[in-house]
């Protein structure tokens, strides 16, 4: 028999029961008399009808609280229903036309009395139903528009007009004023969108989506852009999504799309943020075509997503596709052409082809320094990467110029308690960490974790990167119980926003491991180094190094088991990975011919 579902008793809108709440007394006992009337398991139904803001979910809310206070009349479930929702799922009722479209109606009429009050409510039909601010509409100009219904030219950018247009739709009790922004009722916005028809409503979704293109700009650098983006985030997303049930297709669309990803990516949602790319990328090539500089930076974008999801091979064609484009409609000189060739380098870095990352890691350079010049952030980003590509080649002291360079530039530009300051922060104390130098690491991860917790929050996937940091500094200092909790935490966050099959996931499973080898549980470090083996095999394949670094984490475990045929197999593995992908010189490579040679001696009868 299947069980019977588990449902919330309660699921009414946040908030709660509201204090102030009093008076309407005999609209309370009318509604328990109609609800009351049922006796056993039947249904009852009873509608409170009027416009937004009359009070119809304040008696409800009220009504159940009061019913649920009392054992004898408490209901077994509440559920919430948002009124838009069921409206585009029901058939409308006989009296439909009678009772909202009539109420509507007198209400459209009176505030078309009033110059830019249909113009500014059609408007909003297309933002997010709260928090719509009065300041979004400054820079509006609603003339091209405003003789779809008067003849009066209009424009909301007039404080006056804006005022009186706000103050008819708040006597009919079509918006609410809440400081400085307006809220509606989702119902409204649904009935008013309905009523336009669907190329009425196309135009609007393209005023509002010129409105947001506007006065949306989020910039990554410019740490004083983000708290601005995130309050209007929710309006551009509305946008989006109801252009794309309307069919609107434009470079504004497009843009607002790839806008809406970076600010989800940039603070870690990585899944929300891919669909929002899929559709931009899609309206530009239809739009601009398959070879257009729009479409490239589309391509890249989401190229540059998947590659930070962990999907190296899905992300390359997007990446290899970016700088075809961009190299033949852009020239080969051009800073996003150096974009793109930093991307591809980056990315054959992370699959372990280091040889093959260097040239367009080292051209993109030699283009951001003569064309941004020396200074520049995007100069920041190409040293960061060539850093990178150094140090994972086993060329320490190389790196460290890249990186100290980077961390100088970056501190300039966009200031001391920016998030890439702090990855340059991370990168110094690593590297410093590699030479031996622990003490000289540690204030580097310390501030760079400081950084990442206030600019970006406790669970973001560079949180979690400083966390991890701290963790194998804390470690290779000999205080394991100390680093436990860093890696405990990295791999809480990375597991949850990453998923748990991503290569980061991986890596501070490996550290977990060790740190459990360390104190002496081998049992319990052997299922950490297992996963992240899958992990990496699967995410990575068999032969990228940090699938031999996995291997030669399980190898050393075999080896204190006693294990050493286990041990010398899986070595094995690992230094043929290593000498082919990072070649006979590297650290990594002459540690693992090392402990090879240890493994086999104990294999010698």
């Amino acid at each position: 028999m299947t069980p019977i579902p588990a449902f919330p008793l309660i699921h009414l809108p946040p908030g709660g029961r509201n204090p102030s709440f009093t008076g309407r007394e005999p609209m309370l006992a009318r509604l328990d008399a109609q609800l009351g009337q049922a006796q056993g398991t039947v249904v009852v139904s009873q509608a409170i009808t009027g416009l937004g803001g009359v009070g119809k979910t304040q008696l409800a809310v009220e009504y159940i609280y009061r019913q649920q206070a009392d054992a004898q009349t408490a209901y077994d479930l509440v559920w919430w229903l948002r009124a838009d929702k069921v409206w585009r799922r029901a058939t409308p009722p006989d009296r439909y036309h009678a009772t909202i479209t009539t109420t509507w109606q007198m209400a459209f009429e009176q505030i078309q009395k009033t110059p830019g009050a249909v113009e500014l409510l059609n408007l909003c039909c297309f933002l997010a139903p709260e928090n719509i601010p009065l300041a979004l509409f400054e820079t509006s100009d609603f003339s091209k528009k405003s003789d779809v219904f008067t003849a009066a030219d209009v424009s909301l950018s007039d404080p006056l007009v804006l005022a009186d247009a706000v103050a008819a739709l708040r006597r009919y009790s079509l918006v609410a004023r809440e400081g400085d922004s307006l809220r509606l009722h989702r119902l409204v916005q649904t009935v008013a969108r309905d009523r336009m028809g669907p190329e009425l409503a196309q135009q609007w979704a393209e005023v509002a989506a010129e409105l947001l293109r506007k006065t949306y700009r989020f910039d990554q650098y410019n740490m004083a852009t983000w708290a601005r983006c995130g309050e209007l985030l929710p309006h551009v997303q509305t946008a989006c999504e109801l252009a794309d049930e309307l069919q609107v297709e434009t470079d504004t669309v497009a843009f607002l799309n790839n806008e809406t990803a970076c600010y989800l990516q940039h603070y870690g949602n990585l899944v929300a943020a891919r669909p929002y790319l899929e559709r931009g990328l899609a309206i530009y090539e239809k739009v601009r075509g398959a070879n257009h500089s729009y479409t490239a930076t589309s391509l890249g974008n989401l190229g540059s997503l998947l590659q930070a999801m962990g999907d190296l091979a899905a992300a390359r064609p997007y990446v290899q596709r970016t700088l075809a484009i961009r190299e033949k409609a852009l020239g080969l000189d051009h800073p996003d052409t150096a974009t793109g060739l930093n991307n591809m380098g980056g990315l054959l870095r992370a699959m372990g082809d280091l040889a093959e990352a260097r040239p367009y890691l080292e051209r993109a350079l030699v283009i951001y320094e003569k064309v941004r010049g020396a200074d520049h952030p995007h100069t920041a980003t190409s040293l960061t990467g060539l850093g990178a590509l150094l140090r994972a080649m086993g060329k320490l002291a190389e790196a460290r110029p890249y990186y100290e360079r980077a961390l100088a530039i970056r501190e300039k530009a966009l200031g001391p308690d920016h998030p890439d300051t702090a990855t340059s922060l991370n990168n110094l104390g690593y590297l410093l960490q590699a030479i031996g130098d622990l003490a000289g690491a540690r204030p580097y991860y310390q501030r760079a974790l400081a950084i990442h917790e206030k600019a970006l929050g406790p669970n973001h996937p560079d949180t979690a990167t400083s966390l991890n940091n701290m963790g194998t500094l804390l470690d290779s200092m000999g205080d394991l119980a100390a680093a436990r909790p860093y890696y405990e935490r990295a791999l809480s966050i990375r597991e949850k926003v990453l998923g748990p099959d991503h290569p980061n996931t991986a890596q501070t499973l490996n550290n977990l491991g060790y740190l459990l080898q360390a104190m002496g549980d081998l049992a319990a470090a052997q299922p950490y180094y297992e996963r992240a083996l899958l992990i990496n095999e699967k995410a990575l394949g068999p032969d990228h190094p940090d699938t031999a670094r996995s291997l030669n984490n399980l190898a050393i475990l075999a080896y204190y088991e006693g294990n050493y045929a286990a041990a010398a197999r899986l070595m094995r593995r690992a230094l043929v990975i290593c000498k082919q992908r990072l070649g006979p010189q590297h650290p990594d490579t002459i540690s693992s011919h090392e402990s090879l040679a240890v493994i086999e001696s104990r294999l010698k009868p």
